[in-house]
């Protein structure tokens, strides 16, 4: 079994700037004026849980529990990059991380749950009363907003 001077499990990962790092390997004072994210730090109030921490128990990407601090802190960083991961993007992005219980495959799982959810929670959706009319070429207001040619008059007049 490897010491903790290697650092090869990632379960003490935590966020430093954003970015994935394993506390066994940094002295306290080399995190001296960063900003350092523990898995605490993603819950949105106390006693809530993040869309990664819930997706994790959702999709039971979690047993023992001892990675899961790691992993959802990696994860996390790579859904700060980009919101559609590739297989392949996710396995990277935890390839720091040991489980020992689950195989990796419902952690993965719970990795595309969260992307999804968070893709869905980031587009607008339209007003139910949109629905029910035709919307018009462009989004400006229909009323109190002059076309190009009246503005320049408007300028031209006031001068």
């Amino acid at each position: 079994m490897p010491d903790a001077s290697t650092g090869v499990c990632g379960a003490c990962t935590v966020l430093v700037e954003g970015e994935p790092v394993r506390s066994c390997l940094m002295f306290a004072v080399q995190s001296d004026g960063y900003e350092i994210t523990t898995i605490e730090g993603l819950a949105p109030a106390p006693g809530e849980l993040g869309v990664l921490q819930d997706a994790f128990c959702e999709t039971h990407g979690l047993q023992c529990g001892y990675c899961t601090p790691g992993m959802i802190l990696a994860a996390h960083s790579l859904l700060q990059h980009t919101l559609t991961p590739t297989r392949e993007d996710i396995v990277d992005a935890i390839s720091g991380n040991i489980c020992r219980c689950t195989g990796y495959g419902q952690i993965i799982e719970a990795i595309e749950f969260a992307a999804a959810r968070l893709r869905v929670a980031n587009t607008p959706h339209p007003h139910r009363d949109v629905l029910d009319r035709e919307l018009p070429e462009h989004d400006a207001p229909a009323e109190g907003v002059l076309e190009a040619e009246q503005a320049d008059q408007s300028i031209a007049e006031a001068k």
